[in-house]
């Protein structure tokens, strides 16, 4: 039990971290996506006693997928080979994305991601509104994406049961 809560208040001081490192500077310090990787990691661990691979690689793949995405979208719409990682994310974003496909389930991971990119999407144009230099505009994603993962926890109890999410959409 005390285990439980001492890596709730360890990945609730990570992500305090990552926020205020990542609005502050737009990065994120090297080592704080390796603490949340073994947070993680132990909190899955705990969980499942073991590893759920399928899980695991079904997160990482939607990650994937998604990166590769916004990739080929992008070097489309620039007729030319585009690494997103120059323009449009740092690699610390996309490490800090890799850790969360340990602490959800497949359905609950897609939820919260998509919630969370709406989340993102709609304070940054409320953020670029409020902003006069607009050539400088860059969205703490990294930063925003830990904030979105602190209200997730207050409100979902358990990030392993898709059970609860299905009998919600069945029920209605």
């Amino acid at each position: 039990m005390w285990t439980d809560i001492l890596l709730k208040v360890l990945l609730n001081l990570v992500l305090i971290l990552i926020i205020i490192q990542d609005f502050k500077t737009r990065t994120i310090i090297w080592w704080s996506p390796l603490v949340l990787f073994v947070i993680s990691l132990s909190i899955h661990y705990r969980y499942f006693e073991g590893f759920n691979f399928p899980y695991i690689l079904t997160n990482l793949g939607f990650i994937f997928v998604q990166l590769l995405g916004l990739t080929l979208y992008f070097s489309w719409k620039k007729r030319k080979w585009v690494n997103i990682m120059i323009d449009f994310f740092g690699l610390g974003d996309i490490l800090f994305l890799i850790p969360l496909c340990f602490i959800f389930t497949p359905i609950n991971f897609i939820l919260f991601f998509i919630i969370s990119l709406l989340f993102i999407l709609i304070l940054s144009l409320i953020y670029q509104l409020k902003i006069k230099d607009k050539s400088n505009f860059t969205i703490p994603f990294a930063g925003m994406m830990a904030i979105s993962l602190m209200i997730n926890q207050f409100i979902t109890k358990n990030t392993f049961d898709d059970f609860s999410i299905l009998n919600q959409f069945i029920n209605y």
